[in-house]
């Protein structure tokens, strides 16, 4: 790549972050694309050479942000764990986000923004590629309720508790998107933390209440609860 294509690619990196830092920040409809602009030092005129309005611009954080929830959701549905195994499931699941958020403010923003766009209906319709909060909390509960058959998941509606470990996510990329630059980075939750609600002890994995078998002296699984 020749000097003067690099130098357009850190462009617009530049427009990609500035956008991104205010659609998390202010919404889509109230982002303004003179404020990008100005963000990054250059004229609008200039800024829609790289992306010719606010909605093109959003959409190439979205499709960003989408092919993300894209592998987690093709993660989720391919992979079937026994019962048994469930909530280490979740804790591979919450670990990697964890690990992804925690990188810098692009990755905590970008997973924000796509969480923003699962309940907001400002962004422009069909952004978000057929992948929906919906389809990703119904794939969670399934999974929950495998766990639940073999009590290594607490008893509960299954989508109420996906709802709680996805909000639990978001709520610390949110911290994450929205702490001062200039200041300390704030400190990352452990993922046993917030496996705790799933594991119905408090303790996370290493505590996860059991219903044990006498005859086996393990779990229990109910498949008539999957």
């Amino acid at each position: 790549m020749g000097v003067r294509a690099e130098a357009k690619e850190k462009r617009r990196g530049e427009i990609l972050a500035a956008g991104l830092d205010l659609f998390t920040r202010k919404g889509f409809a109230a982002a303004k694309i003179t404020d990008i602009a100005d963000a990054v030092g250059m004229s609008v005129g200039l800024l829609f050479h790289y992306y010719p309005s606010k909605e093109m611009l959003y959409e190439a954080l979205i499709d960003m942000g989408t092919e993300q929830q894209k592998r987690l959701l093709e993660h989720l549905k391919s992979t079937e764990p026994t019962p048994e195994q469930t909530l280490l499931f979740f804790s591979t699941i919450t670990r990697r986000i964890l690990a992804e958020i925690s990188a810098g403010f692009f990755p905590a923003q970008l997973y924000l923004l796509t969480a923003q766009a699962w309940y907001s209906d400002e962004p422009p319709v069909g952004l978000l590629r057929g992948v929906s909060r919906k389809t990703v909390l119904t794939v969670s509960a399934k999974q929950i309720r495998r766990g639940q058959s073999c009590g290594v998941i607490r008893d509960g509606d299954s989508h109420a508790l996906a709802a709680l470990f996805w909000a639990a996510l978001e709520g610390v990329a949110r911290t994450l998107a929205h702490a001062p630059p200039d200041g300390p980075r704030p400190a990352v939750p452990k993922a046993e933390w917030l496996l705790a609600p799933l594991s119905g002890t408090g303790q996370g994995i290493a505590g996860n209440w059991r219903r044990i078998s006498p005859a086996t002296g393990g779990h229990v699984c109910s498949p008539d609860r999957i």
